[in-house]
This record gives structure tokens, sequence and C-alpha cells, in this order.
């Protein structure tokens, strides 16, 4: 029996070594055996085969210059994960390398880039970098802002660094979903192992807070450039036009107060509780 299973090994590496030609495509899909078929074929060796699909990934990603050459590796990673779904690394290296950046504003496959992320998770459901990936590519690449927010939140709870749930933060705040934010943020004030982290997540509170009254002067003075024509002196001219009902205080001790253009700002914060996005 076992100079069989040798022969076998032996047969399956000579036919894995020398690199066939390009698989064929449909519809800019590579045509690629159906997993069950390798697992017959390779049942013995079956690791090799979720090699060689590894490195028809690799090399599918080193001769790209295309996002639909990019996307090509994908689905011979796809095939790697069917044959060993504990081959961890392939799940890494397809999420980072198949999305590509077309124009400025558009990013390609990066469905693809989570979908190999949301099957990692099924299989290292522990692992915190694919909600961490995952809500990169969501939030940056896509602009999803409150879904990054959860699968950001998510990593955080995986065990990710702290980056992780202050992007949660952000994201939700992005997305207009305060109340997640801040419920999330007294979550992790309420969890903090110390005290210097109790007191960032407290103060990240209050930025929610503050961005909330922030967010509803813009609305007033949205609407006093519709009725008066102008932009309001101050603050205390929205409230004279009876768009407010009184000056808002500010949760971090600051002052509220209008800038030239009219957007509200707080004199505790250099800048607002927004999302700084960056090409990738």
């Amino acid at each position: 029996m076992k100079p069989l299973v040798l022969l076998a090994a032996v047969g399956s590496i000579a036919l894995l070594a020398t690199a066939p030609p390009k698989p064929a495509t449909r519809d800019g899909t590579p045509v690629l055996p159906r997993p069950e078929l390798l697992r017959a074929v390779f049942s013995s060796v079956l690791p090799l085969a979720a090699d060689y699909w590894w490195i028809q990934t690799i090399q599918a990603v080193g001769r790209a210059f295309t996002g639909a050459e990019y996307r090509e590796a994908y689905y011979y990673g796809d095939l790697a994960t069917d044959l060993d779904p504990d081959f961890e690394t392939v799940y890494d290296f397809v999420a980072v390398g198949v999305p590509h950046h077309e124009t400025r504003e558009r990013w390609v496959n990066v469905d693809e880039s989570n979908a190999i992320l949301a099957k990692g998770s099924r299989r290292f459901p522990g692992n915190w970098r694919y909600k961490f990936l995952a809500g990169y590519n969501t939030g940056f690449l896509q602009r999803r802002y409150q879904e990054a927010g959860e699968l950001f939140a998510e990593a955080g709870k995986l065990g990710a660094p702290a980056s992780a749930s202050s992007l949660a933060t952000r994201f939700l705040v992005k997305g207009s979903e305060l109340e997640g934010a801040s419920r999330l943020a007294e979550t992790l004030e309420e969890t903090a192992p110390d005290a210097e982290t109790r007191a960032f997540w407290q103060k990240r509170r209050k930025q929610i807070e503050l961005e909330g009254i922030l967010r509803s002067l813009d609305e007033a003075v949205a609407r006093y450039r519709q009725q008066a024509g102008r932009q309001p002196e101050n603050v205390h001219s929205l409230v004279a036009a009876g768009l407010i009902s009184a000056v808002p205080e500010d949760p971090l001790g600051g002052t509220i107060q209008l800038n030239p253009d009219g957007e509200p700002y707080s004199t505790s914060e250099a800048t607002r509780l927004e999302l700084y996005e960056t090409d990738r």
C-alpha cells in the first residue's frame, strides 16, 4: 500500500510542478476545476494541490496591471482555501492584494477582498485582522461608514489594537450613527483597564455629544442663510432668529462659536470629530 501512496504522491508532484498555460476565462473569470474534483484526484496530497493554487495566486498578483487581472488572484486564492481552509496566509494575501485603484475615486475588486475576509472570519472567528481589514475596505474604499464602524468595533472586541475602536467611533459618527458611537464609547469607558484609557473614552463620549450639537447648528445655519440670504454673525444670531432656543453648552467646557464662513466650532477642540480620509 505504501508504494502506491508514494507513487501517487510523486505523480501528483510531477503534475503540479509544471505550470500549465494560464487558465481559460469566461466573462473575465478563470475557468477552474471544481474543488470536489481536485479533492477526489489529489485526496492523498491535498496540501500540495492547495500549494499549487497558492502559487498561482501569487503569480496572478505579480503579473497584474488591470483590475480584471488582479481579480484573477481572488479566484485562485478562493480555490486554494477551499482545498485547505486552514491556509491562513492566503486569506491575508488575497484581501490586501486584489483591490485595485483605478481612479482617485474608484477602487475595484473590493467586494472580492471582503468575500475572502468573510471566508477567513468564518474559519478563524477569533482573528481580529479579518474584521479590521474588512472595516478598512468598507470604510475607506467603499465609503459605507456605518458598516465600517461596526466592523472596526467587532475587531476591537476580538482584541485588535485600541486604534480599531477609535476608528469605529469615528466611522459611526461619519455615518450619522451618533447614538451607536456614544454607546460604544460608553462601553469601552466602563471596561477600560486603566485610568488613562478610561479618560480617553470619557472624552470621546463628550466629543461625540459635541459633534451632535454642532450638527444641529449646521442645520440652523443653513436655515438662517436660506431665510436671511446671508451668513449669521454669531450663534446669538441663530437665537434671535428663533432657529435655536439658546446658545448650547459645550460638554468639554469650551465656547461654541461660528467661524467667518458660518461653520460652528468649539474652542475646546482644534477640529471636529471627523474622519480624515487619505488615499490607500
